[in-house]
């Protein structure tokens, strides 16, 4: 399984015949406000708390995934308080398995159109 350095970070995010990774990943998601355009709108910001890669043969991926999806779900759930629909806000947690890194991650505020 030792793999050359210079295939160590394709292997790492790639996949192949025998062993890929997954990241599992906690986020913390927050209704925004949007602005005030066709009587108000909001937006959900996804913030990841949490990123565990696996790194096992396909063969028992699929056990570890769900495993460590109960597990962060464990270790975060005294973050998710509130409802993010009601005006009093609140955080809802996910968790679940990428093909990469902080993938649903919100990277920018959207712009109404």
């Amino acid at each position: 399984m030792l793999r050359a350095a210079s295939k160590l970070s394709e292997w790492w995010q790639g996949l192949d015949r025998y062993n890929f990774c997954l990241w599992v990943t906690a986020y913390d998601i927050t209704r925004e406000w949007g602005g005030p355009e066709e009587g108000g709108w909001w937006w959900d910001n996804w913030q990841p708390v949490d990123t565990v890669p696996t790194f096992w043969p396909v063969t028992r991926q699929s056990n570890r995934v769900q495993s460590l999806i109960t597990r962060l779900r464990e270790k975060h759930a005294d973050k998710e308080w509130g409802d993010i629909s009601s005006m009093a806000g609140g955080v809802k947690l996910a968790v679940w398995p990428e093909w990469a890194r902080h993938m649903s991650r919100t990277k920018y505020r959207p712009h109404y159109e």
